[in-house]
């Protein structure tokens, strides 16, 4: 996948004109190579992309003429490309899928029809992992639409604007990566970081093995079946050898193992003679003491058992209001249902005795961002609101919240009021909650 650069026009002094020139040997030398038939472009600006503090590409974004007003930039029905240089070492399906859609929910409004779809099927793309030096070019053309290449192979296209600037409202939009971020896009930096940058988008070359595995991506249904065929075939034959080999091999370990079994049983027999006489000694002895002991327990257990039973009770009794003050706040993101969304959110949080939320901990990894900060959100509006019984023993607790979000399901996990123990009823007392 190639385009046509003009270098940009930058008049600098000082400590900058030797990242100035690097840059614009690097982008000179990449007119050589590069053409796509189509109208010249310009390097606007590049960043680099980061997410929990690692590296996921550098971005460039290609105009006809330098450009720093957003809405321009996405008014302009002219030729413009994004560039997507992968710098992590991988980025699985998982993440993609889990960043674009998060970052396509927070940058545009919430359409429908063919966009809809193919912003889907965008976020959906991968079907293995993405490595460093693979290259992604979203390339709008007015007489061709907007077409996704990964590695020289095209993936995905429309027939017009739409997808192209949804995808770049994510870089440049409301609410973008950084502001840094945005602002390197929207203006060529010249800085050190920005010729390194530069430096990778143009020296890099994808290899043939890149290549051909998203033209796996591509094969069909029967071509699919055939290869996986043959792997199944030459599994079978491995599998075959492996397990005369295996047979072998456990043939003599048995025989070992049989004559190491019988010497092991003769000295067994007479280590077992001489044991049982002393359990038998032992046994009469320590009969008595516990005897003597079993009386004292019993009184102690049936003490400490009411005990435990009191404070299980008051713990009990706080998490269930605690998880139905939640649970009632918890609604359906509709960004969510738009992704098709679905999964289980796992959240743990810890309050104090005043019934506020000092601490919430969560795995990103487990379920959609946007899921996880409804969860999240609710908990952090319950904060004061519920207090702890006032005989609930300690100064925090740590407790979770498991919520399902399921489109055809609405039911969750019922929450059963706890049932106070038998003693605890005998008795007249007030909580936060109720006369018991």
């Amino acid at each position: 996948m190639d385009i046509i650069t003009k270098s940009p026009q930058i008049q600098l002094k000082g400590k900058y004109q030797s990242t100035l020139a690097l840059m614009l040997l690097l982008a000179g030398s990449f007119l050589a190579c590069v053409n796509l038939n189509a109208s010249p472009l310009s390097l606007n600006g590049l960043a680099t992309y980061s997410d929990l503090t690692k590296e996921y590409y550098v971005g460039a974004l290609y105009l006809p003429e330098p450009e720093s007003s957003v809405q321009k930039i996405l008014n302009l029905n002219q030729r413009k490309l994004m560039k997507l240089l992968v710098t992590a070492n991988r980025w699985s399906p998982r993440a993609w899928t889990k960043q674009w859609q998060g970052n396509v929910a927070i940058n545009n409004p919430l359409i429908d029809g063919e966009l809809q779809t193919k912003l889907k099927l965008f976020t959906r793309l991968l079907k293995s992992n993405l490595l460093s030096g693979d290259l992604i070019i979203v390339d709008y053309d007015p007489a061709m639409g907007t077409q996704v290449f990964i590695n020289q192979q095209r993936v995905l296209a429309s027939a017009d604007m739409a997808l192209f600037n949804a995808l770049l409202a994510t870089w440049i939009g409301k609410l973008p990566p950084s502001r840094e971020f945005k602002n390197r896009i929207l203006s060529l930096a010249t800085d050190t970081q920005a010729a390194a940058d530069t430096q990778k988008l143009y020296t890099n070359v994808v290899s043939n093995e890149r290549k051909n595995v998203i033209k796996h991506w591509l094969l069909t249904p029967a071509q699919i079946a055939q290869a996986k065929e043959n792997k199944r075939q030459l599994t079978r034959q491995l599998q075959f050898i492996k397990a005369r080999l295996q047979t072998q091999k456990e043939a003599q370990k048995k025989a070992s193992e049989a004559q190491a079994q019988r010497l092991k049983q003769a000295a067994q027999q007479q280590l077992v003679k001489a044991k049982l006489d002393r359990e038998r000694r032992e046994a009469k002895k320590l009969a008595t003491k516990q005897e003597r002991e079993r009386q004292q327990k019993y009184a102690n257990l049936k003490k400490e058992k009411e005990s435990r039973l009191e404070a299980y009770y008051y713990r009990d009794l706080y998490v269930w209001q605690l998880r139905k003050t939640i649970r009632d706040k918890i609604t359906y993101p509709a960004w969510a249902r738009e992704f098709n969304q679905e999964g289980i959110v796992d959240v743990f949080f810890t309050v104090n005795a005043q019934g506020k939320v000092i601490d919430i901990e969560v795995d990103e990894d487990k379920a959609p961002k946007l899921l996880i900060g409804e969860v999240v959100k609710s908990i952090k509006s319950t904060s004061g609101q519920v207090l702890p019984p006032k005989k609930l023993k300690g100064s925090h607790w740590k407790f979770s919240v498991n919520h399902s979000f399921k489109f055809r399901s609405k039911e969750q996990t019922l929450l059963v009021r706890p049932i106070k123990p038998t003693h605890l009823s005998k008795v007249f007392e007030i909580d936060h909650y109720q006369v018991v």
